[in-house]
């Protein structure tokens, strides 16, 4: 649902891309290949998927989630909600595919540095400050002194002139778990803020998980496509010429892509294994 399918799906039809097999990160891994897949291509992309799973397990990025998020089971569940949602008459599609949208162009805005727990854990630790105006609602004085004494524009100068903590008091990188826990949707009819439809928060919610999942594999791409296409023995251009893989990783030479030679800036070197 939502412009990101629409746009891998078009790209699928028109482009004629082709994924010889999906992998997901999980503790086993999952893999699922493509059936029409020539008898070769598939011992060749199981290979593949075995380096990849080996990736997952050992690469600390990936724990950041957990140890075994049974991550097909998890999206499953989350396509189940949204298909529900979708299904519901009296929600409109076209509103849950617009919201889907607007969370999904956030996706990156989380802190993928740290390991992931709920928005309830999140809005337990950043409670907001009170309100003045709710402040004001809460005295127990009559409307005519309210009106006189606590006008408008007196409330708007003490507003302005407050020197009280921010809110948040530190930035909030995650800000995904921050609309949860304090967003605000806009009634246009009452031209006011209201709380998120029940839908919303839980469709957020979902996608914020989906993001911090998907986060180490963004994060990784590139190490973990080598570390399924590359063994000790393949060779590599190097500033000290065409050396094996094993050289490299050992002597942290700079690498070449033919033209353009550059430091290697990550490794993932494991005691007593093969890397």
């Amino acid at each position: 649902w939502g412009m990101a399918y629409d746009r891998q799906q078009k790209q699928t039809q028109f482009l004629g891309g082709k994924a010889f097999e999906i992998v997901n990160n999980d503790d086993p891994s999952n893999a699922f290949l493509q059936e029409s897949n020539e008898m070769a291509d598939q011992k060749a992309v199981i290979t593949h998927v075995e380096a990849h799973a080996d990736f997952f397990r050992n690469n600390e990025w990936f724990r950041m989630f957990g140890a075994s998020p049974d991550a097909a089971a998890m999206l499953e569940r989350h396509g189940e909600t949204v298909a529900e949602y979708m299904d519901d008459p009296e929600i409109s599609r076209e509103d849950v595919e617009a919201w889907i949208d607007h969370v999904l162009c956030l996706e990156d805005n989380i802190d993928q540095h740290r390991e992931f727990s709920t928005t309830e854990a999140f809005e337990a630790d950043s409670a907001a400050p009170e309100d003045l105006a709710e402040k004001l609602e809460e005295m127990d004085v009559s409307e005519e002194v309210r009106e006189e004494v606590f006008d408008e524009e007196f409330v708007d100068e003490m507003v302005d002139d407050e020197e009280g903590p921010s809110f948040p008091e530190e930035p909030e990188k995650d800000l995904l778990a921050f609309l949860a826990a304090h967003g605000k949707a806009y009634d246009e009819e009452a031209e006011k803020a209201t709380d998120y439809e029940e839908w919303q928060g839980e469709i957020l919610e979902l996608l914020r998980k989906e993001a911090y999942y998907f986060a180490p594999q963004k994060m990784t791409k590139v190490m973990n496509e080598g570390w399924a296409c590359v063994d000790p023995d393949t060779p590599v251009f190097s500033t000290a010429g065409l050396v094996p893989m094993r050289d490299v990783v050992d002597g942290h030479l700079p690498v070449s892509d033919g033209e353009t030679t550059r430091d290697v800036y990550d490794s993932n070197v494991i005691e007593d294994h093969d890397t």
